[in-house]
């Protein structure tokens, strides 16, 4: 039953293939349509394949495409422009290689395209199924051959056919026409080894011979269809007709060969070029260059300039990248295989659309120096160099142009700084020059005055470093860059100044205090040029050094050194000088005859201060002593920061007053117009002096009457206590010490009277109990004499009355 199955498939399929033929290509007779069809049932009963894999029909090919439709189906692949099957299997499935039409297409249009190959053998034949897989591609592979004596050339083509493993183009081969192509001219091809060699006969080759050119497009064609070699250069064969000198043993070296290049460019041109030089034993000087389009390969087309990209022949670099506008520099390019390329020829180059003067070819002929000419024109721009050869001899050989890689800049140099601004007039020194473009061009010159070179050492991109050379005298002008002899750059602000060695003038002294820090002044000439000046003071065989600065060439102030346990209170002179780094070398600047040593004085010591209205003195010891009190001394409220204007100085006090005017962050006494008010009503600011003197009745503000003193002297720094109160306050009494002052007395009187109240009443108490025991002994005695109740006198004690007045009752009751 199965096998009944599938003869019924068979049958249909069979009437479809015959439904899409056409008349002509149906079969011959019945015998031969049963014969195939036992073949096909006798193949598929033994291995098991299924009908649809047996026959490569249409309809078996439909769900292929649709599951490859579905698997990618927002992918766009250019299938046509992929020229050998390796390119196009490798955008499977979108795009599938014809083996019969030799062609990349989309899988779906090769697949429509299905014919039947009816082959030269009288018979039909199942179509052939496209490549999807790359390891299904055909290989082919050109072998020629070419032995050269004194007598003639022997050649031997042959195209070598691998990689078919399902043996469907070999199929093919053997049953399609073959033919061999050179240039436009066209011969049969033998198929030997089992349609896995392409034999292109020698006799054609040697009768072709004296009408091709040197160098000849070859291809081989099945039905029509051109193959497509997998390496593009075996299309090109080498037919030149050597010297005699050729077939010596004579080798040739390196330099000697013929350079070929094979590139498609962008207009869709595909470019075979060979160059050989004269020194070539078997060629001689000879270029020609293979042009065709790659649509129509078959054919050669006309093209008077060619652009050459080839490795082997082209523009390797260039040098230098920048040059300035002004023209004047001269571009080194090197270029390989210059040599051969030029002979017979006339050199043009260009570098960024300019025209490049005068191009010479060095002499080992791997470089062209040329030079651009000067311009008017300042605007900025770029491009490629490109150098053309032109043959005058033979006007139908093109030009070929080389083309670099690296962009040329025409430039505006920029100077931004120059250090240092002076140097010595006997030279060397060292000035670096910084900007953009600095190396714009050949060549760079400084100059220091028109006249005064400053020799280059370095040159780079962002700077130039010279040596000045000597100057006559002290002088300045300003700094001159050259840049390849045409453009000229300069720098005047600041100018270079040639200067003598730095000295100090005579007439001065020195001095400071232990700690230090305060300012020295010093006056002299030729400071401008020095760096990194210094004072260093000795004290028991240790130096100590402060830093200095410049103010300009005949002044500069340095900072008094720290010197570590002085005597105490012991002014001590001691020795010191200055030195600087003048032109990167230290020298000492010498003291002029006369100059006094280093005084050194002893730190002041303050113990505390007071204050009488707005005056705040402050007390101590060696107060006035090796600082300038202007420069180096100030006086601040701790908390508030407000500054105590200094008044006088004096051995052992410092007098000083705020301003009026205060502005802190402190809300005591603060107003709404953020200043204090705490003075009189003066609007004027306490920094005329003249004017305290009326003020001195003028209180403090709350702020600052309980604030500290902060007192600094260079690196010294005072935190001075307000002295102990030893006198009453001058101020007047505030009403709220006089009510509290009210209610304390008025508190003592009532308690004072209170006691004297209570005293009296107590006195009261006891003199009327003493009247009632008078009265009552007196009545005792009356009533019954000689009872003796009461002995006592008449101030008795109370005791007595009591000891009375028990015992009446008791006579009573006998």
């Amino acid at each position: 039953m199965a096998n009944q199955s599938r003869v019924g498939e068979l049958t249909n399929i069979e009437n479809m293939f015959v439904s899409k033929r056409s008349k002509k290509r149906f079969w011959n007779n019945s015998f031969s349509n049963r014969l195939w069809l036992a073949t096909v049932i006798m193949m598929t009963a033994g291995t098991g394949i299924t009908v649809a894999a047996a026959v490569e029909s249409p309809s078996t090919l439909v769900p292929e495409q649709t599951t490859a439709a579905t698997a990618r189906p927002n992918v766009t692949v250019d299938c046509v422009r992929r020229g050998t099957c390796a390119e196009c299997a490798a955008a499977a499935p979108a795009c599938s290689w014809s083996l019969v039409h030799q062609s990349c297409n989309d899988t779906a249009a090769t697949e429509r395209q299905l014919i039947e190959d009816p082959g030269d053998d009288g018979h039909h034949h199942p179509p052939t199924k496209p490549v999807v897989d790359a390891g299904s591609c055909p290989r082919f592979k050109v072998d020629y051959q070419k032995q050269t004596t004194m007598d003639a050339t022997n050649r031997t083509l042959n195209v070598k056919v691998s990689n078919d493993p399902t043996g469907k183009f070999r199929a093919l081969l053997e049953r399609g026409q073959v033919l061999c192509h050179l240039n436009e001219m066209k011969f049969p091809g033998k198929v030997e080894s089992g349609g896995r060699q392409i034999t292109c006969q020698a006799d054609h080759l040697e009768s072709a011979n004296s009408s091709l050119s040197s160098i000849v497009y070859f291809y081989t064609s099945v039905n029509g269809a051109a193959l497509t070699f997998d390496d593009k250069r075996d299309h090109y064969l080498d037919f030149t007709v050597p010297r005699n000198a050729c077939v010596t043993e004579n080798p040739m070296g390196p330099s000697d060969e013929c350079k070929v290049c094979l590139w498609d460019d962008d207009r869709a041109y595909r470019y075979y070029c060979q160059w050989c030089p004269k020194s070539n034993l078997c060629t001689g000087s000879y270029q020609q260059c293979d042009v065709r389009r790659l649509a129509d390969p078959g054919r050669t087309v006309t093209v008077q300039d060619v652009f050459v990209q080839c490795p082997e022949v082209r523009i390797e670099s260039i040098e230098p990248l920048y040059g300035s506008w002004a023209g004047g520099t001269t571009i080194r390019i090197a270029i390989s295989n210059h040599r051969t390329l030029s002979e017979n020829k006339v050199i043009v180059v260009k570098v960024a659309d300019s025209r490049c003067l005068l191009p010479t070819a060095s002499v080992d002929g791997t470089m062209i120096t040329c030079t651009i000419p000067p311009t008017n024109s300042s605007a900025l721009n770029q491009g490629p160099v490109e150098v053309t050869y032109r043959s005058e001899v033979n006007k139908l050989l093109p030009t070929f142009t080389l083309k670099s890689n690296q962009s040329f800049y025409f430039v505006e140099p920029v100077i931004t700084n120059v250090w240092p601004s002076c140097g010595p007039v006997t030279g060397g020194t060292r000035v670096t020059i910084r900007g953009r473009f600095l190396d714009a061009g050949n060549t760079v010159r400084v100059y220091m005055r028109d006249n005064i070179t400053c020799a280059v050492q370095t040159h780079s991109q962002n700077e130039v470093t010279c040596l000045t050379g000597a100057s006559d005298g002290p002088s300045a002008s300003a700094i001159r860059i050259e840049f390849d002899h045409y453009l000229n750059k300069y720098v005047y602000d600041p100018p270079f100044m040639y200067t003598s060695a730095p000295a100090l003038d005579g007439g001065q002294s020195f001095r400071g205090i232990s700690s230090g820090g305060t300012q020295l002044p010093v006056r002299g000439h030729d400071f401008a040029c020095i760096r990194n000046p210094l004072v260093h003071v000795s004290y028991n065989g240790i130096q100590y050094t402060g830093s200095c600065a410049v103010r300009n060439d005949t002044y500069m102030v340095c900072t008094a050194p720290t010197i570590n346990r002085p005597a105490p209170h012991q002014v001590t002179a001691l020795l010191f000088g200055f030195q600087a780094d003048y032109n990167n070398t230290i020298v000492k600047m010498p003291l002029p005859a006369g100059t006094p040593d280093y005084t050194l004085y002893p730190d002041p010591v303050y113990t505390n201060f007071e204050t009488e209205g707005r005056t705040v003195t402050v007390y101590g010891l060696n107060i006035d002593q090796g600082y300038d009190q202007d420069a180096d001394l100030s006086v601040l409220f701790h908390k508030t920061g407000v500054p105590c204007n200094v008044t006088s100085v004096q051995p052992d006090r410092i007098v000083c007053r705020p301003p009026k005017r205060l502005s802190f962050n402190d809300h005591g006494g603060r107003s709404d117009d953020g200043r204090v008010d705490g003075y009189g009503s003066g609007d004027d600011n306490d920094n005329n002096n003249n004017n305290d003197d009326d003020d001195d009745d003028d209180d403090l503000p709350a702020a600052l009457v309980n604030d500290e003193i902060i007192v600094t002297v260079g690196n010294l720094v005072y935190e001075v206590k307000r002295k102990p109160q030893t006198r009453p306050r001058t101020f007047p009494i505030r009403i709220n010490t006089i009510i509290f002052g009210g209610i304390a007395l008025v508190s003592l009187i009532i308690t004072i009277v209170a006691a004297i109240v209570y005293c009296m009443k107590i006195a009261m108490t006891i003199s009327q109990q003493q009247t009632e025991m008078r009265s009552l002994c007196e009545h005792l005695n009356s009533t019954e004499t000689g009872l003796g109740v009461c002995t006592g006198t008449e101030t008795g004690s109370k005791g007595d009355v009591e000891s009375a007045a028990a015992a009446a009752p008791a006579k009573d009751r006998s």
